[in-house]
């Protein structure tokens, strides 16, 4: 059994990244993922290379799914959600290129209940750098990355509904998630003392700092914000590696 659910982990992540890749490249309806995100009004103002955070997740698919051949022990209970997880983001490709906003947000949601289950499955204790890094490391920022996107995701349903619109007027609306983003990534990474959560939360905040350097409020709320989670990110490592000696034998 437990070979068979290996190579179905390779055959579902391989077919994540062909699926994406294809998207991007045909593209497929004519339109990159990216693209059509940039195209809704009410997405925060970021540089198109924000997106590029899914080369980063591909490769540690790629190292998750290798890893397992090593040790499978430590990623058997993960099977089941990370094979829902790409279920659900091979749906969500489809439904978004072919804008099926609605259905969209649904697989979302389902991506990011899958990876959240795999999330606290995750070892607390993986052993090795080696099944920190393919394992926590990978789930921990595919998890904040996808709690970002399904915020967006549902923030484009209420746009196409008429409900909201990114313009002047609602720079305060755009501050106030900036808050909320950071309370969540804290949270979280607090609650789990896992440093790696904050990342992709950091890496989007900098990109919005970026794209919208002439809107005071929106750029220094992002790069304070940044810094904060940074510092959070910081403060677990040292906390982590203190209580690592306190508690050696």
């Amino acid at each position: 059994m437990s070979d068979t659910a290996r190579y179905l982990n390779v055959f579902a992540g391989v077919a994540v990244i062909v699926v994406n890749q294809l998207a991007n490249y045909l593209p497929l309806n004519g339109r990159t993922t990216g693209e059509l995100a940039l195209g809704f009004s009410v997405l925060f103002p970021v540089e198109i290379y924000v997106f590029n955070i899914w080369f980063l997740i591909y490769a540690l698919i790629i190292v998750f799914i290798v890893y397992q051949f090593r040790n499978f022990r430590a990623v058997e209970s993960l099977t089941v959600p990370f094979l829902a997880s790409c279920t659900f983001n091979i749906a969500w490709i489809f439904l978004w290129h072919f804008e099926f906003i609605i259905l969209s947000l649904l697989a979302h949601v389902g991506l990011l209940a899958s990876l959240a289950a795999a999330y606290l499955r995750m070892p607390s204790h993986p052993g090795s750098i080696a099944g920190h890094l393919s394992v926590n490391g990978f789930f921990s920022l595919y998890l904040g990355w996808v709690s970002l996107s399904t915020v967006l995701n549902g923030a484009v349903v209420l746009e196409q509904a008429g409900l909201l619109q990114w313009g002047p007027e609602s720079i305060g609306h755009v501050v106030l998630l900036i808050a909320l983003a950071v309370a969540y990534s804290s949270w979280v990474s607090l609650r789990q003392a896992d440093p790696l959560f904050p990342l992709a939360f950091i890496w989007s905040l900098v990109a919005v700092a970026v794209k919208s350097w002439g809107i005071e409020q929106v750029a220094y709320t992002a790069l304070a914000a940044a810094i904060s989670l940074a510092l959070v990110s910081v403060y677990i490592t040292a906390r982590f590696r203190v209580e690592s000696r306190l508690l050696a034998p």
